[in-house]
């Protein structure tokens, strides 16, 4: 891979990432890491002022904070598809989706 980890960091933190961390998964069967080697998981950080000002449950406020941040991580994940589709990684979903059982 051209450019290696740091691009890769770089590029995520000048986008409005606030961690980026890469993780070695050659530890997990090949199944449960769809057959990919490496891990990079991101996150957004929250304002600050809107987290304070909660006092009695989440606000109107927090809630589009919150949406605010999961759009920011969905463009992070999805927005940047020539990044990502150099054939090196592909963007999987942080919460996959489970069908429940019915029994």
């Amino acid at each position: 891979m051209t450019g290696g980890f740091e691009d890769i960091r770089k590029i995520l933190l000048e986008e409005g990432t606030a961690l980026v961390g890469f993780a070695d998964m050659t530890a997990v069967p090949t199944g449960e890491r769809r057959g990919l080697p490496r891990a990079l998981s991101i996150a957004v950080a929250l304002d600050p002022g809107v987290i304070t000002r909660i006092t009695h449950g989440p606000t109107l406020e927090y809630f589009r904070e919150y949406g605010r941040a999961n759009a920011l991580l969905s463009h992070l994940r999805t927005g940047r598809q020539g990044f990502w589709s150099r054939g090196v990684s592909r963007p999987l979903p942080s919460s996959p989706r489970r069908r429940s059982s019915t029994r």
